[in-house]
């Protein structure tokens, strides 16, 4: 159960519990208004579906050890060929310490390949920037830090266990 007033993540997104109301259509409900968002944005979540996209704010603890822990899995390999194979589940996972890890593998892919003289693809960029807009808001909020301290902490993190 969310109270309202209370900072929630849903899909991913950085929300606040603005009311809990009735709705014709769906019963009671969440009423979600994003925050951070460049265009701001309100939902109806119904209680039903709550429990499989709304989650708890992490503390900071939680995002510390989450970083900390994606650091040291086990590194994996984005085939040029196979981008979205790789990436759209870690993305749509919702899960931080998934998108730290495509973080990670994204920035290292993106070292090798500039290293090599390649272009990094757009594709690629995309996810990057996609779990970058994910990562950053949150990592600010829970950490109390500004976007772009919080954009160099999370690059300049795994950027260094890259080299």
């Amino acid at each position: 159960m969310f109270n309202q007033k209370e900072t929630v993540l849903y899909k991913g997104k950085l929300c606040e519990v603005v009311g809990i109301e009735e709705s014709i259509k769906w019963g009671q409900c969440y009423h979600l208004k994003t925050i951070y968002e460049k265009s701001p944005w309100t939902i109806q979540v119904p209680y039903e579906n709550a429990f499989q996209n709304i989650r708890k704010l992490p503390t900071k603890d939680e995002v510390n050890r989450a970083l900390v822990e994606a650091m040291y899995v086990d590194s994996m390999v984005i085939e040029r060929n196979s981008v979205d194979r790789i990436c759209k589940p870690l993305l749509d996972s919702h899960v931080v310490r998934d998108w730290l890890i495509l973080l990670r593998e994204l920035l290292n892919h993106q070292a090798v390949v500039e290293a090599t003289g390649k272009k990094f693809l757009l594709k690629e960029q995309d996810y990057l920037n996609r779990v970058s807009e994910q990562l950053i808001p949150l990592y600010s909020y829970v950490l109390d830090m500004n976007e772009e301290d919080t954009r160099i902490l999370l690059f300049e993190t795994f950027m260094d266990a890259c080299i």
